[in-house]
């Protein structure tokens, strides 16, 4: 019973990201909850698990083709699938630490002070 409760608290992965960037989204927001609440940890969220998805698809590409490839005149080339997983590697670092920094203030947050009693004390 109580587990159904957390899982009706935690923010849900955005409907447009594709199975696979779903799935990351939810294992992302399980290591940065407070971030999942707050509108800019979730954006950095999406794009996290977007570059995640793509920086798979180009391992898996250099993983099947090699990092060298025949250009247009014959000559070899580098792939350029080792460009977009340099990049994406990149970009999930950025979004990682925005995540990390949100996760921290958060943690850091300090609630308001109510005074008690009247004007004098």
């Amino acid at each position: 019973m109580k587990r159904r409760r957390v899982r009706q608290l935690r923010p849900k992965p955005p409907g447009h990201l594709c199975r696979e960037a779903r799935a990351e989204w939810s294992r992302v927001a399980l290591r940065f909850p407070e971030a999942a609440k707050d509108p800019a940890g979730q954006e950095s969220l999406v794009m996290f698990s977007t570059q995640a998805v793509r920086w798979q698809e180009a391992e898996k590409q250099i993983v099947e083709n090699g990092t060298l490839i025949a250009g247009p005149n014959g000559q070899l080339m580098e792939s350029p699938w080792v460009k977009i997983a340099n990049a994406s590697q990149r970009l999930m670092n950025l979004h990682l630490k925005t995540l990390q920094k949100i996760e921290s203030a958060k943690a850091t947050e300090v609630p308001a002070l109510t005074r008690i009693g009247g004007e004098d004390e």
